[in-house]
């Protein structure tokens, strides 16, 4: 049944995040990260050669010249290059991040043979950007155990594993693997500060179903998912 007009207008007033996410997806799998966490801890090794490299050629050639001009172009191409490069190529992968939190099973099985294979990816990509599109399409597909690990990793790498966001992907992946010890383990931690999301309500609500005498606290929980969530 669909709610009375005002109800449905005081629910999004009230959760406008929540509406909002479930508009940008609608089955609660996904695990949005800024670029300020996935672009800390390593890269590869190789496009960091590359881009000190091209940078020192052209510097040098900047150097090498003794024409004004053509010198400042070169020398300005140079810095260009080390101090550039890298936030391009973080913008790029940005938007691939975006396509891929939006596939399907079908889209996602695809991404998870291929994503070793872009240059991009490859040359560029942070290790905590790759944990973390990992994690994301082995939650579309169904592997939880294998979500939670590269969840894990993303948060290992970027030095961030108390971060929610990271922290809720772990127990949603571990809930679909069956281990609802860990996952309550986990979401009673964002619960005792006070930041679980729906998603992480309805996941608790389900660990504590297995629980002998915790049903009356599952049914707050997934009443509280339920409201939060607008009738999902």
């Amino acid at each position: 049944a669909t709610a009375p007009p005002a109800v449905a207008a005081g629910r999004q007033t009230r959760y406008p995040r929540a509406v909002s996410a479930l508009s940008r997806r609608g089955d609660l799998l996904d695990v949005d990260v800024e670029r300020s966490v996935w672009t800390r801890g390593g890269r590869p090794l190789g496009g960091t050669l590359l881009r000190f490299g091209f940078a020192a050629v052209f510097l040098m050639l900047g150097l090498a010249i003794a024409e004004p001009v053509t010198r400042i172009v070169f020398i300005v191409s140079g810095v260009a290059v080390l101090l550039g490069l890298q936030p391009l190529m973080d913008r790029r992968l940005e938007a691939m991040g975006v396509t891929i939190a939006a596939s399907n099973r079908a889209g996602a099985s695809k991404w998870l043979g291929a994503l070793d294979k872009q240059r991009i990816v490859t040359l560029f990509a942070p290790h905590a950007w790759v944990a973390l599109q990992r994690g994301r399409l082995h939650l579309v597909l169904g592997n939880g155990r294998a979500a939670a690990k590269a969840f894990a990793d993303c948060a290992r790498i970027s030095g961030q594993t108390e971060l929610p966001a990271l922290v809720s992907g772990q127990a949603h992946g571990l809930l679909l693997a069956g281990d609802r010890k860990d996952a309550r383990a986990l979401l009673a931690t964002l619960d005792g500060k006070g930041v679980l999301s729906p998603r992480d309500r309805l996941d608790l609500g389900v660990a504590l179903l297995e629980e002998a005498g915790r049903s009356t606290a599952a049914r707050a929980q997934l009443e509280a998912a339920r409201e939060q969530l607008g009738g999902h």
